[in-house]
């Protein structure tokens, strides 16, 4: 797999990573955006397909073992490279991890389905989930959490996660009732204060669901 250098940020090869939000990817046909080192690290360890890769320099030569090493069984996949400046004007945004990849999502023709509600007025729709009778619970790494396991679960909660690095908004964190941390300081990583949306969402949804499963 041969990187491709990109100095044009309107590349139409680029498509995917100018269509960044989810909605717009799955439209495509399931597609999803993997950011950083470390999420696109595993998934290109996956079976799941790797549409295409692209990277700043130094992010691409720490992937270097992992790409050198993968076996795809859907064949290679295009890699990308380009300055943060380019990667910043294709994403529109400033990709401040260096590093993004296509997926593709799995087969989820059996998996039950399960309702999705966009709210039109984020942070404030969070408020009507209150009235309903529910307890707005927001992650977060910041000082002053409590501590998940010392946080006791509410009978309903709504558990809000926020993006790995920016995370919640100040908006959000003051809505929540409640604040909780998932604790990472250890000796072997004691710089660590954010996870990625899913690693921290199936970490809190275990470690909340209680013996019968996390209860609405």
């Amino acid at each position: 797999m041969v990187p491709i250098s990109i100095t044009d940020a309107d590349d139409p090869r680029l498509h995917d990573y100018r269509a960044l939000k989810e909605r717009h990817l799955n439209e495509r046909g399931g597609r999803f955006v993997a950011e950083s080192e470390r999420v696109v690290q595993r998934l290109v360890q996956s079976r799941l397909r790797v549409h295409s890769l692209l990277a700043t320099p130094p992010r691409l030569a720490s992937l270097a073992d992992t790409l050198a090493v993968a076996r795809r069984d859907d064949g290679d996949f295009p890699i990308y490279v380009a300055t943060q400046s380019v990667l910043d004007r294709i994403a529109g945004f400033h990709v401040h991890r260096g590093c993004l990849a296509i997926g593709q999502r799995p087969d989820t023709t059996a998996v039950p389905a399960r309702p999705l509600i966009r709210f039109a007025r984020w942070p404030d729709d969070l408020l009507n989930l209150r009235a309903a009778g529910f307890t707005l619970v927001a992650a977060t790494p910041r000082p002053g959490a409590t501590p998940l396991p010392a946080f006791t679960r509410p009978p309903r909660l709504a558990l809000l996660l926020g993006s790995e690095g920016p995370g919640l908004s100040d908006a959000t964190l003051a809505l929540a009732d409640h604040q909780v941390a998932i604790p990472m300081t250890t000796a072997d990583s004691p710089g660590a204060d954010s996870l990625n949306v899913a690693t921290a969402g199936a970490v809190l949804l275990y470690a909340l669901g209680g013996p019968g499963g996390l209860r609405a």
